[in-house]
């Protein structure tokens, strides 16, 4: 929805930090590959926590959420509720590698 509404009006957002191809295109191939080894059953899951829980912490700490911003408040409330959801998720993914590793 964000990437829709960007291409429809694009002056609605502001990109405050340059954003490299080359570190996007790297994430990419990293979940392109995990998604192979998914698909091939090559993968467990813990090892499918860890994958996640790397993917949303890349993402977290690539700021992406403050990189782009927008003056519209729905947008602004969009932003920042998915980045408050993507980190309560990464949290929960976070505690279920505790656990799982301290039944080990």
């Amino acid at each position: 929805m964000i990437i829709k509404k960007m291409k429809e009006a694009p002056l609605l957002f502001t990109v405050t930090k340059d954003i490299y191809p080359v570190v996007i295109n790297t994430t990419i191939d990293n979940i392109t590959a995990n998604l192979e080894k998914v698909k091939r059953g090559k993968i467990n899951s813990f090892s499918a926590l860890i994958v996640s829980r790397d993917i949303e912490q890349t993402i977290l700490e690539g700021r992406i959420f403050k990189i782009i911003q927008s003056k519209d408040k729905n947008i602004k409330e969009l932003l920042d509720f998915m980045n408050q959801d993507l980190i309560n998720h990464n949290r929960m993914i976070q505690k279920m590698i505790s656990e799982r590793k301290s039944t080990v």
